[in-house]
Parts: C-alpha cells; sequence; structure tokens
C-alpha cells in the first residue's frame, strides 16, 4: 500500500483560534484564570500583546467576578488562563533556564504548544505582534507525557506512530484511518479509470461546488493525524486520567473517522430504503382513496369530517416517536463551566408510542365521535419526490382514504453539559420533552400536491425534568434517558398525560372550531 500522509499543522483544529488581534489591546476581555491552587475563577482581563502575556512576571490586569473590589495588577501565582480561545499555560520553553506562558494548541498525553521565540521584558506593550503558524519568532513543540521526547517544528508521522504505540486501539485506529484513505483512493482511481465524472460545472456557484467536493475527496485520501492524536490522548484519559491535568478545558473526545458526501448519500440512501421497507408507491385496494377530496369554502371542522366520511374516506392519527437524542452542540462557550457535550449515538423509547393511543382516544371525545381511528403507517405508499435538487420519498396520503392526518410527535431530547457545582464541574444531564401536533389535509386527486395544514400545536405538553448530577461522564444515551427519567418521580406516559391534561379540549374549542 502507498503512504498516504496527511500531516496538519501543529496536529491541531485549534490553529485557527490563535491569531492577535490588536484592536483588543489595552481593552476588558472575559477571562477564565487559574491559580496556582488550581482555582479557577472568571471575570475579565486585559489584553496585551503576545510578547507581554508570555512572561509570568509580569502585571495582569483582572478583574474577577467572585471579588467585589473593582480592577487590580495581578502579578505572579497564576498557572494558566483561556483569554480570546486560547489557553495560556506555564511550560518550560526549550534551551531556556525558566518557565514562561505558551498556547496550548492540545492539551493530553501529546502535548503540543506554541511559544513566542524572541522578545523581552521590556518591550512596549503597543507592539503590533501576530501569532501565526509560519511567523519566524514563533515555535511549534510537542511532547509525550512520560518521555523526555521533545520535537521542535513539524511533528512527523512517523514520530506519531512511535508515539502512539503503547495502546493497541490507537494503532488499530491508524490502521483503520489508512485503510479507509485507500479506500477512497481506489474508489476515486476506479470511478476516474471508468470515464466517470460529472460534467463540467456552470456558473460560479457550480464552480465552486465542484471545487469543494474536489477539496473534499482529496482530504478523504489522506489520513488525518490530528484525530488520530485526538483519540490517543482520549484512551490515554481513559487509563491514566490521574497523569493528566487538564487546563481550562475538558478531556478529548473519540472521533469516528468523518464520513465523506458520497458515503452519507449511499448511508441516506440505505436509511430511507429501511425506513419504507416493506412499503410500495402503490396503494392497496382496501386503502384507495374513495373520492377526490375537494373541500368547501368556509367549512367547519365537524362539517368536514361529515362530509369526509361521506365520501367514503377517514381522518387519522400518525404517531410519530423521535429517537432520544443528545444535540450537538453549536457554540460552546469558553468562558462558562457550563459546557456542553458532544454524545453520539440515540435511543427508542418504544414505551412512548402508547401515547399515540391516549391521544386518539382524548381527540374523538373532544370532538364527539369514534370515526377517527390510528393509522398504520406500513399500509400508506410513499411518493418519490425531489427536495433542493435531492431523490427523497413522502408518505403520499393523497392515494389513500385518509384526508386529514393528525400527526402526533413525540420529540424527548437529552442536555448534557458539564456544569458548576461547588467550585466543581460535573456531569449534568436533563430530559425534555415535547409533543407538537400538525393537522394536514390532503386535497385534490389521488396525483395531486395541493395540502393545507388546518392547525399546528407546537407544545400540546410538553416538560422539562430535573437534572440528574454525578461527577464522572455518562456517555451511553440510553443510561442518561433512564437516569433522567427516574428524575421524574413516575413513568414518562403518566407524566405526558398529566401535562396534556385539557390540551387536546382547548385545541379543539380554539384551533378546530
Amino acid at each position: 500500500m502507498k503512504k498516504i500522509i496527511f500531516l496538519i499543522l501543529c496536529c491541531s483544529s485549534s490553529v485557527l483560534g490563535q491569531d492577535f488581534h490588536p484592536e483588543l489591546v489595552g481593552k476588558m476581555v472575559p477571562v477564565k484564570i487559574m491559580l496556582g491552587d488550581n482555582r479557577v475563577f472568571e471575570g475579565q482581563m486585559q489584553y496585551e500583546t503576545f510578547e507581554y502575556m508570555k512572561f509570568p512576571t509580569n502585571a495582569f490586569r483582572l478583574q474577577i467576578d467572585a471579588m467585589a473590589s473593582g480592577p487590580y495588577n495581578h502579578t505572579g501565582g497564576i498557572q494558566a488562563f483561556m483569554i480570546d480561545g486560547n489557553v495560556w499555560a506555564l511550560r518550560r520553553v526549550p534551551n531556556t533556564l525558566r518557565d514562561q506562558f505558551v498556547i496550548l494548541t492540545r492539551q493530553g498525553a501529546i502535548e503540543q504548544y506554541q511559544y513566542v521565540k524572541y522578545g523581552k521584558e521590556g518591550d512596549p506593550r503597543d507592539t503590533k505582534y501576530a501569532l501565526l503558524p509560519t511567523d519566524e519568532r514563533t515555535v511549534s513543540v510537542a511532547t509525550k507525557v512520560g518521555t523526555n521526547d521533545i520535537v521542535q517544528g513539524m511533528l512527523t508521522e512517523d514520530r506519531i506512530r512511535t508515539w502512539i504505540a503503547d495502546i493497541p486501539e490507537s494503532v488499530e485506529d491508524m490502521k483503520k484511518a489508512e485503510a479507509d484513505a485507500e479506500r477512497q483512493k481506489n474508489k476515486q482511481d476506479s470511478v476516474a479509470a471508468a470515464g466517470g465524472g460529472k460534467p463540467a460545472p456552470k456558473g460560479l456557484l457550480g464552480k465552486l461546488a465542484a471545487k469543494a467536493e474536489a477539496t473534499e475527496q482529496k482530504m478523504a485520501t489522506m489520513i488525518d493525524w490530528s484525530r488520530i492524536i485526538n483519540n490517543y490522548n482520549a484512551l490515554y484519559q481513559q487509563r491514566h486520567a490521574d497523569q493528566i491535568q487538564y487546563l481550562l478545558t475538558d478531556p478529548p473526545r473519540w472521533k469516528d473517522i468523518p464520513k465523506t458526501g458520497a458515503d452519507k448519500k449511499a448511508e441516506s440512501e440505505a436509511k430511507m430504503a429501511s425506513l419504507y421497507a416493506g412499503r410500495t408507491a402503490v396503494v392497496s385496494p382496501d386503502m384507495a382513496s374513495a373520492k377526490d377530496n375537494m373541500p368547501v369554502k368556509k367549512e367547519t371542522f365537524t362539517a368536514k369530517m361529515s362530509r369526509i366520511k361521506a365520501d367514503g374516506n377517514k381522518i387519522g392519527v400518525l404517531v410519530n416517536v423521535q429517537p432520544v437524542r443528545v444535540p450537538k452542540p453549536t457554540s460552546p462557550s469558553n468562558i462558562s463551566f457550563s459546557q456542553p457535550i458532544d454524545i453520539p449515538g440515540e435511543y427508542v423509547d418504544e414505551t412512548l408510542k402508547a401515547s399515540g393511543d391516549e391521544f386518539l382516544t382524548e381527540l374523538n371525545q373532544a370532538l364527539g365521535t369514534t370515526d377517527i381511528e390510528l393509522i398504520d403507517i406500513s399500509k400508506i405508499p410513499y411518493r418519490e419526490v425531489k427536495v433542493l435538487g435531492v431523490p427523497t420519498r413522502i408518505d403520499d396520503f393523497w392515494q389513500t382514504k385518509y384526508k386529514v392526518v393528525f400527526a402526533f410527535n413525540v420529540d424527548p431530547r437529552l442536555e448534557a453539559i458539564h456544569d458548576s457545582f461547588d467550585g466543581k464541574a460535573k456531569f449534568s444531564a436533563t430530559l425534555g420533552l415535547i409533543n407538537s401536533l400538525i393537522v394536514t389535509e390532503y386535497i385534490g386527486a389521488p396525483t395531486s400536491k395541493e395540502q393545507d395544514i388546518v392547525t399546528q400545536v407546537m407544545n400540546l405538553g410538553g416538560f422539562r425534568s430535573p437534572a440528574f448530577v454525578q461527577q464522572d461522564d455518562i456517555m451511553d444515551v440510553k443510561t442518561i434517558y433512564e437516569k433522567t427519567v427516574e428524575k421524574l418521580k413516575m413513568p414518562v406516559l403518566d407524566k405526558m398525560r398529566a401535562e396534556r391534561a385539557d390540551g387536546v379540549k382547548k385545541l379543539v374549542e380554539k384551533k378546530l372550531k
């Protein structure tokens, strides 16, 4: 197999956050600071040049939230601080006899940082200085815990292989990355050899999209050594948590090999096929529309129900129970202990489907009828459509007897964060559950595309559980869900029923007149 090498500068995705911002010099900006006794405070600090901030003997202008006094000059006793997205910590700079503040670009068993090469304590505070990855005044350093091994400059593939060799799972992770890169390369070579490819793009947007796709394809054939190191550090932390101190940041999480657009498309198609397994695009005779649905202008909902029944058609309830997930963090804060946690995976609580039967009973009672029935989605045909040019499938109710559909959605969502309790960060999780409703009328013939939203309710009995808190993280979605449900002190269905009390009656009185 050919060597496929992808070396990322400093092997860290945080490099882009290290730019110096001269417009901030002299201004008070948010800071998180760790003093020598490991106590962490939040507040503001006066932004200085990188030349100034590297010297631990300099005076740092601070405003600490926990202190009633105003800004003051702090000298000495600082172990680390986070400002403008960068974590500065004391490290011994190679070929010197004293520690100075450096920017940590990666923390863990394999640590990386950048230090300012030149400058002295008397340098002017307003020196315009930008720390750039290629700047001759900065040096990148990488070290491995438990060794005297230190690398200045580019960290090579061979050195990474040597450093991760003590954890077999990391070696296996690297081999999988090599195999995936080789697979992607062979796949692209096969398409090229077969004369494949897309027509030349037209227009600016088309060319930009083609360029982005070409970049993605090239990246897919390379090994992301940053991910390899991240995963090694995550595994090392699991085995030797007492050996590594993470300063003002959380330990890394395992990252899977990212999927390409082609892989995602294949997965999406497979998921779509699974979702509609056993269903066809043709309606069965017993489910076929009895008559085209033609609404009467300004008819009441009661009149609509009577008309649809007289036509030989039906009104139904469709229950959609969403999997329990932890939404991915979008904009985590660098200055707060309340840090969202990225937890992969999902879990489906099958017991929640019973809420559909309960909602159906409540709806029939509120409308004074017994005609509305629960829809068996396996008997509903699908229709092939395109959304933003992408082929997909939708439920084709136009072909069926169901002319009005109450889509009852059960959406349980978990939130997992590192929160501050008694000055220490702990794992905290809560469950939020929302019942929403969309009532849709499907209009016209079986081939029609016309539909009308009769009404919708974004929250038909939602709730939020008390927080479940413990010291150690939980990375299994099902376990987190069960722990948060315990905090409700009652079954989820009972809680949903209690929160939805009178909700359906109000829906009928206010929306379905």
